[in-house]
């Protein structure tokens, strides 16, 4: 005599819980003392169990699934060929060289700048540029000068950034 559990009537039979219970209390199905049921008295009240066949899949949701398959397979491809291109990327990638491998990339530049010296005189950055910067508009004005005037974005760039240093 084969139990079953209130879950397993459920899944077996294709039977929502609350019809079970339903049975249980009008009568119609009986549980035995240990709140199993009996099979053969689920089958007298439910009727027999639906087989586990498949069901027959209709010829158009079978095209799909195979366009679909397919589809999967030509994508699988591509990562496949993604990640080899990656890892021959990987491997062409020469490290980046530190300054042990470049003694050169330590050595220090002795040579002030303007502003270097100005921090040593305790000048502030623009006050040590100064003269550099006036030498640089000099310049900059002979050569739009000798120019036709362009009105480009990096000639009013230019303009308003002397006119900020100003």
């Amino acid at each position: 005599m084969a139990q079953l559990s209130l879950t397993e009537v459920s899944k077996r039979f294709n039977v929502n819980r609350t019809t079970i219970y339903r049975a249980v209390s009008n009568g119609k199905l009986s549980r035995l003392s240990n709140g199993l049921f009996d099979l053969a008295e689920v089958i007298r009240v439910f009727g027999e169990a639906p087989t586990a066949e498949a069901a027959p899949v209709p010829e158009k949701e079978s095209k799909l699934v195979e366009v679909l398959e397919r589809e999967l397979l030509f994508l699988k491809k591509q990562i496949e060929q993604k990640d080899n291109q990656i890892n021959h990327l990987q491997r062409l990638l020469v490290a980046p060289e530190t300054s042990a491998q470049r003694p050169e990339a330590t050595t220090c530049n002795d040579t002030e700048t303007p502003i270097d010296q100005a921090m040593q005189h305790n000048e502030t950055p623009y006050e040590a540029n100064s003269n550099a910067t006036k030498q640089h508009d000099a310049t900059a004005q002979n050569d739009t000068m000798k120019q036709p005037k362009k009105r480009g974005l990096f000639d009013r760039l230019d303009r308003g950034l002397k006119a900020f240093l100003k």
